[in-house]
Protein backbone atom coordinates (compact mmCIF):
# COMPACT_ATOMS: atom_id res chain seq x y z
CA UNK A 1 0.00 0.00 0.00
CA UNK A 2 1.58 3.24 -1.17
CA UNK A 3 1.43 6.45 0.84
CA UNK A 4 0.73 9.67 -1.06
CA UNK A 5 2.90 12.69 -0.35
CA UNK A 6 0.96 15.61 1.11
CA UNK A 7 2.30 17.82 -1.72
CA UNK A 8 1.65 15.47 -4.65
CA UNK A 9 -1.61 15.79 -6.59
CA UNK A 10 -4.19 13.06 -5.99
CA UNK A 11 -4.46 10.31 -8.52
CA UNK A 12 -8.01 11.38 -9.45
CA UNK A 13 -6.93 15.05 -10.10
CA UNK A 14 -8.65 16.54 -13.09
CA UNK A 15 -6.80 18.00 -16.06
CA UNK A 16 -7.09 21.62 -14.89
CA UNK A 17 -5.55 20.64 -11.52
CA UNK A 18 -2.39 19.23 -13.02
CA UNK A 19 0.81 21.31 -12.40
CA UNK A 20 1.70 21.53 -16.10
CA UNK A 21 -1.72 22.95 -17.02
CA UNK A 22 -1.62 25.45 -14.14
CA UNK A 23 1.87 26.71 -15.14
CA UNK A 24 0.80 27.09 -18.78
CA UNK A 25 -2.28 29.12 -17.77
CA UNK A 26 -0.14 31.32 -15.49
CA UNK A 27 1.78 32.36 -18.62
CA UNK A 28 -0.95 32.38 -21.26
CA UNK A 29 -3.99 33.44 -19.17
CA UNK A 30 -2.63 34.90 -15.92
CA UNK A 31 -6.07 35.56 -14.27
CA UNK A 32 -7.19 31.94 -14.73
CA UNK A 33 -3.76 30.60 -13.83
CA UNK A 34 -3.65 32.65 -10.60
CA UNK A 35 -7.00 31.26 -9.47
CA UNK A 36 -6.04 27.66 -10.26
CA UNK A 37 -2.65 28.08 -8.53
CA UNK A 38 -4.35 29.40 -5.41
CA UNK A 39 -6.79 26.46 -5.32
CA UNK A 40 -4.08 23.87 -5.96
CA UNK A 41 -2.38 21.70 -3.36
CA UNK A 42 1.00 23.41 -3.88
CA UNK A 43 2.93 24.65 -0.82
CA UNK A 44 2.14 28.20 0.22
CA UNK A 45 5.63 29.45 -0.74
CA UNK A 46 5.35 27.93 -4.20
CA UNK A 47 1.85 29.39 -4.68
CA UNK A 48 3.04 32.86 -3.66
CA UNK A 49 5.98 32.86 -6.04
CA UNK A 50 3.88 31.59 -8.98
CA UNK A 51 1.07 34.14 -8.38
CA UNK A 52 3.51 37.09 -8.02
CA UNK A 53 5.40 36.20 -11.20
CA UNK A 54 2.17 35.75 -13.17
CA UNK A 55 0.82 39.07 -11.88
CA UNK A 56 4.02 40.88 -12.91
CA UNK A 57 3.84 39.28 -16.34
CA UNK A 58 0.20 40.44 -16.71
CA UNK A 59 1.07 43.99 -15.61
CA UNK A 60 3.95 44.18 -18.06
CA UNK A 61 1.72 42.95 -20.87
CA UNK A 62 -1.02 45.48 -20.08
CA UNK A 63 1.40 48.40 -19.67
CA UNK A 64 3.12 47.81 -23.03
CA UNK A 65 1.21 49.61 -25.82
CA UNK A 66 0.37 47.59 -28.87
CA UNK A 67 1.60 48.25 -32.37
CA UNK A 68 -1.88 49.38 -33.48
CA UNK A 69 -1.93 52.08 -30.80
CA UNK A 70 1.44 53.36 -32.02
CA UNK A 71 0.13 53.58 -35.57
CA UNK A 72 -3.05 55.39 -34.44
CA UNK A 73 -1.04 57.94 -32.50
CA UNK A 74 1.23 58.53 -35.48
CA UNK A 75 -1.71 59.09 -37.82
CA UNK A 76 -3.29 61.55 -35.38
CA UNK A 77 -0.08 63.55 -35.05
CA UNK A 78 0.56 63.76 -38.81
CA UNK A 79 -0.80 67.02 -40.39
CA UNK A 80 -3.51 66.63 -42.98
CA UNK A 81 -2.59 67.67 -46.55
CA UNK A 82 -4.03 70.99 -47.76
CA UNK A 83 -5.19 69.63 -51.05
CA UNK A 84 -5.58 66.33 -52.78
CA UNK A 85 -2.21 65.34 -54.09
CA UNK A 86 -1.97 63.31 -57.21
CA UNK A 87 -0.46 59.90 -56.73
CA UNK A 88 2.97 59.75 -58.26
CA UNK A 89 3.87 56.57 -60.14
CA UNK A 90 6.13 54.21 -58.29
CA UNK A 91 9.69 54.25 -59.63
CA UNK A 92 10.54 51.29 -61.78
CA UNK A 93 13.34 49.15 -60.43
CA UNK A 94 16.72 49.79 -62.03
CA UNK A 95 18.11 46.62 -63.57
CA UNK A 96 21.40 45.66 -62.01
CA UNK A 97 24.40 45.45 -64.27
CA UNK A 98 25.74 42.00 -64.93
CA UNK A 99 29.42 41.98 -63.99
CA UNK A 100 31.64 41.17 -66.92
CA UNK A 101 34.05 38.27 -66.42
CA UNK A 102 37.55 39.35 -65.48
CA UNK A 103 40.09 38.18 -68.07
CA UNK A 104 42.82 35.94 -66.68
CA UNK A 105 46.16 37.68 -66.09
CA UNK A 106 48.72 37.39 -68.83
CA UNK A 107 51.57 35.14 -67.65
CA UNK A 108 54.88 36.92 -67.32
CA UNK A 109 57.61 35.24 -69.37
CA UNK A 110 60.24 33.74 -67.10
CA UNK A 111 63.90 34.58 -67.66
CA UNK A 112 66.38 31.94 -68.76
CA UNK A 113 68.01 30.06 -65.87
CA UNK A 114 71.56 30.92 -64.94
CA UNK A 115 74.53 28.59 -64.83
CA UNK A 116 75.20 27.58 -61.21
CA UNK A 117 78.64 27.24 -59.66
CA UNK A 118 79.38 23.51 -59.68
CA UNK A 119 83.19 23.64 -59.28
CA UNK A 120 84.49 21.30 -56.51
CA UNK A 121 81.19 19.37 -56.61
CA UNK A 122 81.05 15.65 -57.56
CA UNK A 123 80.10 15.28 -61.20
CA UNK A 124 76.99 13.22 -60.39
CA UNK A 125 75.60 15.93 -58.12
CA UNK A 126 76.49 18.69 -60.59
CA UNK A 127 74.86 16.78 -63.46
CA UNK A 128 71.61 16.36 -61.49
CA UNK A 129 71.54 20.09 -60.72
CA UNK A 130 72.03 21.00 -64.39
CA UNK A 131 69.38 18.55 -65.66
CA UNK A 132 66.75 20.67 -63.89
CA UNK A 133 67.85 23.77 -65.83
CA UNK A 134 68.71 22.60 -69.36
CA UNK A 135 67.42 20.05 -71.85
CA UNK A 136 70.70 19.36 -73.64
CA UNK A 137 72.46 17.55 -70.80
CA UNK A 138 76.13 18.03 -69.98
CA UNK A 139 79.41 17.13 -71.66
CA UNK A 140 82.13 15.69 -69.41
CA UNK A 141 85.88 15.82 -70.16
CA UNK A 142 88.96 14.84 -68.24
CA UNK A 143 90.80 17.81 -66.79
CA UNK A 144 94.11 16.07 -67.62
CA UNK A 145 95.14 15.20 -71.16
CA UNK A 146 96.93 12.02 -70.07
CA UNK A 147 94.04 10.70 -67.91
CA UNK A 148 91.20 8.90 -69.69
CA UNK A 149 87.64 9.61 -68.55
CA UNK A 150 86.01 6.39 -67.36
CA UNK A 151 82.35 5.59 -68.04
CA UNK A 152 81.32 5.82 -64.38
CA UNK A 153 82.71 9.21 -63.35
CA UNK A 154 79.94 10.45 -61.03
CA UNK A 155 82.41 10.64 -58.13
CA UNK A 156 84.99 12.66 -60.08
CA UNK A 157 85.50 16.24 -58.92
CA UNK A 158 84.48 19.17 -61.12
CA UNK A 159 87.52 21.35 -61.83
CA UNK A 160 86.30 23.64 -64.62
CA UNK A 161 82.91 24.56 -66.03
CA UNK A 162 81.78 26.29 -69.19
CA UNK A 163 79.92 28.62 -69.25
CA UNK A 164 80.91 30.31 -66.01
CA UNK A 165 78.57 30.71 -63.05
CA UNK A 166 75.84 33.32 -63.54
CA UNK A 167 75.70 32.99 -67.35
CA UNK A 168 72.12 32.68 -68.71
CA UNK A 169 71.30 29.26 -70.15
CA UNK A 170 68.98 28.47 -73.03
CA UNK A 171 67.19 25.33 -71.80
CA UNK A 172 66.54 23.88 -75.25
CA UNK A 173 70.09 24.19 -76.59
CA UNK A 174 72.53 24.56 -73.72
CA UNK A 175 75.00 21.77 -73.06
CA UNK A 176 77.44 22.89 -70.34
CA UNK A 177 80.96 21.47 -70.58
CA UNK A 178 82.41 20.04 -67.37
CA UNK A 179 86.09 19.10 -66.86
CA UNK A 180 86.63 16.65 -64.00
CA UNK A 181 89.51 15.02 -62.16
CA UNK A 182 89.65 11.53 -60.60
CA UNK A 183 88.87 11.17 -56.88
CA UNK A 184 91.84 12.07 -54.70
CA UNK A 185 93.56 13.91 -57.56
CA UNK A 186 93.93 17.68 -57.24
CA UNK A 187 92.58 19.85 -60.01
CA UNK A 188 95.13 21.37 -62.40
CA UNK A 189 95.66 25.10 -62.63
CA UNK A 190 94.39 25.06 -66.21
CA UNK A 191 92.72 22.70 -68.65
CA UNK A 192 94.65 20.47 -71.08
CA UNK A 193 97.38 19.78 -68.51
CA UNK A 194 99.26 16.51 -68.07
CA UNK A 195 99.07 14.84 -64.70
CA UNK A 196 102.37 13.00 -65.26
CA UNK A 197 104.42 14.99 -67.76
CA UNK A 198 107.28 13.11 -69.32
CA UNK A 199 110.78 14.48 -68.71
CA UNK A 200 112.20 16.33 -71.69
CA UNK A 201 115.76 15.69 -72.91
CA UNK A 202 117.68 17.67 -75.40
CA UNK A 203 118.43 15.57 -78.52
CA UNK A 204 122.13 14.67 -78.84
CA UNK A 205 124.17 14.87 -82.00
CA UNK A 206 123.24 12.36 -84.69
CA UNK A 207 126.33 10.33 -85.59
CA UNK A 208 124.85 9.48 -89.01
CA UNK A 209 124.07 13.09 -89.78
CA UNK A 210 126.29 14.54 -92.41
CA UNK A 211 127.48 18.04 -92.01
CA UNK A 212 125.36 20.57 -93.84
CA UNK A 213 122.14 18.52 -93.84
CA UNK A 214 119.08 19.79 -92.01
CA UNK A 215 116.75 17.87 -89.72
CA UNK A 216 113.54 19.07 -91.33
CA UNK A 217 113.81 16.68 -94.25
CA UNK A 218 113.88 13.73 -91.90
CA UNK A 219 110.67 14.88 -90.20
CA UNK A 220 108.87 15.33 -93.48
CA UNK A 221 110.01 11.96 -94.72
CA UNK A 222 107.93 10.30 -92.02
CA UNK A 223 104.75 11.38 -93.79
CA UNK A 224 102.78 12.36 -90.63
CA UNK A 225 104.83 14.97 -88.78
CA UNK A 226 103.22 18.42 -88.38
CA UNK A 227 105.82 20.11 -86.18
CA UNK A 228 105.07 21.73 -82.82
CA UNK A 229 101.64 20.96 -81.34
CA UNK A 230 99.74 21.75 -78.09
CA UNK A 231 98.61 18.89 -75.80
CA UNK A 232 94.83 18.43 -75.70
CA UNK A 233 94.12 20.56 -78.77
CA UNK A 234 91.93 19.22 -81.59
CA UNK A 235 93.85 17.62 -84.45
CA UNK A 236 93.53 15.76 -87.73
CA UNK A 237 94.06 13.37 -89.32
CA UNK A 238 94.07 10.53 -86.83
CA UNK A 239 97.56 9.07 -86.47
CA UNK A 240 99.41 12.30 -87.18
CA UNK A 241 102.47 12.98 -84.99
CA UNK A 242 104.10 16.05 -83.58
CA UNK A 243 106.10 17.37 -80.66
CA UNK A 244 105.48 19.94 -77.95
CA UNK A 245 107.62 23.00 -77.39
CA UNK A 246 109.49 20.92 -74.82
CA UNK A 247 110.13 18.13 -77.32
CA UNK A 248 107.52 15.63 -76.00
CA UNK A 249 106.25 13.36 -78.83
CA UNK A 250 102.49 13.65 -79.41
CA UNK A 251 100.00 11.58 -81.40
CA UNK A 252 96.60 12.58 -82.84
CA UNK A 253 94.18 10.10 -81.24
CA UNK A 254 90.40 9.96 -80.50
CA UNK A 255 89.20 11.43 -77.18
CA UNK A 256 86.15 10.71 -75.03
CA UNK A 257 84.01 13.26 -76.89
CA UNK A 258 84.62 11.48 -80.21
CA UNK A 259 86.98 14.11 -81.66
CA UNK A 260 90.72 13.72 -82.18
CA UNK A 261 93.06 15.46 -79.74
CA UNK A 262 96.80 15.64 -79.32
CA UNK A 263 97.94 13.10 -76.71
CA UNK A 264 101.33 11.94 -75.57
CA UNK A 265 102.69 9.15 -77.71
Amino acid sequence: MSVLSPHSPPRHARWWQRPGVVIALLVVLPPVGIVLAWLSDWPRRKKTIAIVLSALWLALFVATPSKAEHEDKGKAAAPKPAGRASASPAPSPTPSETPSPTPPPTPTPTADPQMPDVVTMPYGKASEALKKLVDGGTEAYSAYTDVELVNDHDDWTVCFQSPSAGTPLAPAHAAPKIHVAPPGTPCPKSKNTELHPKPTTEPGPDPDRKPGTGGASGGSAGGGGVGVVHPGAFCSPQGATGVTTKGTPMTCAPSTGGRNRWRSA
